[in-house]
């Protein structure tokens, strides 16, 4: 809109100078002098011409509103205010308001066509509850009182201990002592925190107890090694509260603190860390007995491992020579590591572990691996100098690292809640239904992130899934077959396989095909039969597109498959990408914005979305569990995932609606008084003179019509916030770019020349016919130009006024604020005479 003030100026410019040197050189050539007394001039009229069209330019400069610059951005603050004031997004319990921490994108929400969300900390509490656990193929649900109502995808599989004989392996397989021969009485157990969930499942405490008066079978080696794998795996800090000497678990991330605690409650105790030694109470220990282990190194969890691995040494045994790796993470990563031999074992855990994502729960897998003292002692001298190495250190940490993380048993599984917070499912409902596409980025299994879609109302009951897992283009079941072909089920009609761009290039038969897998333990490649509806593809609803993080990396890394994806993913209601690394969140983000030329705004909580955010054209971060990385890496803060459907929705609206009338009007009110000084061009002979006082001119973006945009911009309200909460669907507006545009700011343009030639034209006309003066004489030219200045200060802010939907005692203070202020400037500056001030020569 600037630059088409700025043409405008330009032909203003322009006409006035070729209308100026064409006068100037017809009439003065006909001695027709323009000063009384003096002879033809003989300067050049195309000269004055050329020098007319820079006069022209800083009289009718106002065309173009450099103030509106100032204006908006003091409008913005008072908007970001706002959003802090708002008492209906402050979060008691935190005691937390909403904060705009880039103030100047408030116009921006409510323009937003994609939002993409991390699921834990974000749609959830990030408060970890220990429900269940698979251990030896045995699963462990908690007790009946302790267990939620969940929505179950699939039924529970069936126990399978025996399976889990030969993989656990023989006793002196297992990094505990060996099992006692007679029940241990202990006389030191710490008191229950009462702060903290704890979990219960009656079997497990008898398999336990039965594994600490004696029992040496294969699940109770199974159970040992589980629980103390669960209680040494970690980082944790073991808190002693002096007021009844319970202890509390500090950790790095919420659900590690709840592994270590469901360890504690059945009876492995993690007593703390005594500089590099990790004591445990166990079940089968005597008295104050503990057990010590030497903590030799750390592998530390990252997004991109995704496991995390501790490497330990009994110290307190005859086992002191012995050393143990016990790890945890993710079943995709810790399965492919797994020691050839357990496939029975590792097809039972899988099936618990679908169990598990079926209701809706994060899982991990644990494992673990006996290293020979020469081996380790090798590894160590490389992981040392990888350590300390000067160039890619990251890189060669994570080599060696992963050549020790190899060659694992597995133990099972665990399974933990995240609760969602209040109000989660109607926000992404009513977001939906305002015409933003949410897809959400999570480090979830599959099955799970199918689960939490149907409890946050992303995938509605009548939705029909499109479900993509795993391959390589060029490989069988890839990422993009899988999508071709749920191009042609799902959007046969749609025109889809047409676009040149979503077809790969031809292939070179002189390339070789990809690698196979290696044979041995894999991944096994479970049906979607027990997740999919025999009707899917068939629902009223529409569609839901769930693709896992393979996939979606095979998607990334050539383009047509990229596009392939983001045209099904903008047919769909919403995208579930799971399994997803920070590094695809930031890729999911500049996909769509790369591609769509859309705004979209990313919400996440934790360290991981920092990416995701930043790449985003606004960040949203929410002050969880995990810190404040999402915050400070964000241009708005929130207490709780529901409040972000305020802020979009009434915010967002309120901000653009403001905005886009008050630059409207902005640029109006300028042009009004540029009309003015245009119009009069015709009786100066174009010669660039002000028809009125420079001083009124000087004041006008200043006191006479200043406030009533301001007062637009600051307290103007075309719908109520409880209407905008209930009626999503007016986001559309702001969505659309209603409210502002080419053909809009056209029609503010044309009625302010069309009012500017009005109070001109009347005007002067009326003072052409009679005299204003008692005397008869006639008036000069300031004398009826003051007259033109109060007519447009009046016009211009009671237009204004008219264009504000919401009349509030501000607003009238606004408008009536430049009206009294020019009209008793008048009467006061009238009274000033010119030899008042006397300049000496």
């Amino acid at each position: 809109m600037v630059f088409i003030n700025l043409a405008l100026l330009a032909g203003v410019g322009v006409l006035t100078s070729v209308a100026s040197s064409t006068l100037e050189r017809r009439y003065v050539k006909q001695d027709g002098p323009w000063v009384y007394g003096e002879g033809p001039p003989d300067d050049n009229p195309s000269f004055n011409g050329f020098t007319t069209f820079f006069n022209a330019l800083i009289t009718f400069q106002n065309v173009v509103p450099i103030s509106l610059y100032i204006s908006i951005e003091f409008v913005r603050l008072c908007q970001a205010a706002f959003i802090y004031f708002d008492s209906e997004m402050y979060y008691e319990p935190a005691d937390q308001a909403a904060l705009s921490r880039s103030w100047n994108l408030g116009d921006d929400l409510g323009q937003i066509k994609f939002m993409v969300s991390d699921k834990t900390g974000t749609l959830t509490q990030n408060s970890m509850i220990f429900r269940k656990c698979s251990i030896g193929g045995k699963i462990y649900d908690g007790d009946a009182e302790e267990a939620e109502n969940e929505t179950q995808l699939r039924e529970r599989p069936a126990d399978a201990p025996d399976r889990a004989s030969a993989a656990i392996g023989e006793g002196y397989d297992i990094p505990l002592a060996m099992l006692p021969s007679g029940k241990a009485e202990s006389s030191n157990t710490p008191p229950v925190n009462p702060n903290v969930h704890h979990f219960h499942d009656t079997q497990l405490f008898e398999d336990i107890e039965r594994s600490a008066t004696g029992e040496s079978s294969a699940h109770a080696r199974a159970l040992n090694a589980f629980m103390t794998t669960l209680a040494l795996c970690h980082t944790a800090i073991a808190g002693v509260s002096e007021e009844d000497g319970s202890i509390t678990y500090k950790a790095q991330s919420p659900d590690e603190s709840a592994l270590v605690q469901a360890a504690a409650d059945s009876g492995f105790i993690f007593l703390g860390k005594e500089k590099d030694v990790l004591r445990l109470k166990t079940p089968f220990l005597e008295g104050d007995t503990v057990e010590e282990y030497e903590l030799l190194h750390v592998l530390d969890f990252t997004s991109a491992r995704k496991r995390m691995s501790v490497i330990v040494r009994r110290v307190d045994s005859e086992d002191s020579k012995r050393v143990f790796l016990l790890c945890k993470g993710a079943d995709s990563v810790i399965i492919e590591r797994l020691k050839n031999g357990q496939n029975e074992f590792t097809k039972t855990t899988e099936e618990h572990l679908e169990y598990f994502a079926s209701s809706g729960l994060r899982t991990l897998c644990l494992a673990y691996k006996v290293i020979p003292e020469d081996e380790y002692e090798e590894w160590a001298r490389r992981y040392h100098d990888a350590t300390i190495a000067m160039d890619d250190r990251e890189e060669m940490i994570e080599k060696v690292s992963d050549e020790m993380e190899r060659g694992f048993r597995l133990l099972g599984a665990t399974a933990i809640e995240d609760k969602l917070q209040d109000g989660v499912p109607e926000a992404i409902a009513d977001i939906k239904r305002a015409g933003i596409k949410v897809w959400v980025a999570t480090g979830d299994k599959l099955e799970t992130a199918i689960s939490i879609g149907y409890s946050t109302n992303l995938i509605a009951p009548d939705s029909n899934l499109i479900v993509v897992r795993g391959g390589k283009f060029g490989q069988e079941h890839s990422a993009y077959d899988q999508m071709v072909k749920a191009v042609e089920q799902f959007f046969p009609d749609q025109g889809i396989l047409d676009l040149e761009e979503v077809h790969p290039p031809e292939l070179h038969t002189s390339e070789k095909p990809p690698a196979s897998p290696r044979p041995g333990v894999r991944r096994v490649a479970t049906g979607l039969s027990e997740i999919l509806d025999e009707d899917n593809g068939k629902k009223s609803g529409g569609f839901v597109l769930v693709i896992d993080g393979v996939a979606l990396s095979h998607s990334f890394e050539e383009a047509f498959s990229k596009q392939l994806l983001l045209q099904i993913g903008l047919r769909c209601e919403a995208v579930i990408c799971c399994r997803v690394s920070p590094l695809q969140k930031a890729q999911l983000v500049h996909m769509i914005k790369d591609n769509l030329k859309v705004l979209t705004l990313a919400i996440g909580d934790g360290a991981n979305d920092v990416s995701m955010i930043q790449a985003a054209d606004i960040g949203v971060g929410i002050s969880g569990e995990e810190g404040l990385q999402a915050v400070n890496s964000s241009d708005y803060a929130i207490a709780q995932f529901k409040f972000i459907k305020r802020l979009l929705l009434v915010h967002g609206h309120w901000t653009y609606a403001r905005n886009a009338n008050m630059i409207g009007n902005f640029f109006y009110k300028n042009l009004v008084i540029v009309a003015v000084l245009f119009w009069f061009q015709i009786y100066c002979a174009w010669s660039t003179t002000y028809v009125v006082d420079y001083t009124y001119l000087l004041f006008w973006n200043v006191f006479w019509s200043l406030a009533p945009v301001i007062a637009i911009g600051i307290f103007d309200r075309n719908v109520d916030d409880d209407v905008l909460m209930s009626i999503p669907e007016l986001y559309r507006y702001g969505r659309e770019g209603t409210h502002f545009g080419l053909i809009m700011f056209s029609w503010y343009m044309l009625d302010a020349i069309f009012q500017g030639a009005l109070v001109f034209f009347v005007i002067t006309f009326s003072y052409s016919l009679t005299t204003s003066r008692a005397d008869g004489y006639g008036i000069a030219m300031y004398e009826y130009s003051a007259t033109m200045v109060l007519a447009t200060v009046m016009i211009v802010n009671l237009f204004n006024g008219l264009n504000t939907a919401a009349w509030t005692w501000w607003v009238f203070f606004a408008v009536s604020f430049g009206i009294v202020l020019v009209w008793a400037f008048t009467a006061i500056y009238s009274t000033i005479r010119p030899g008042w001030f006397v300049t000496s020569s």
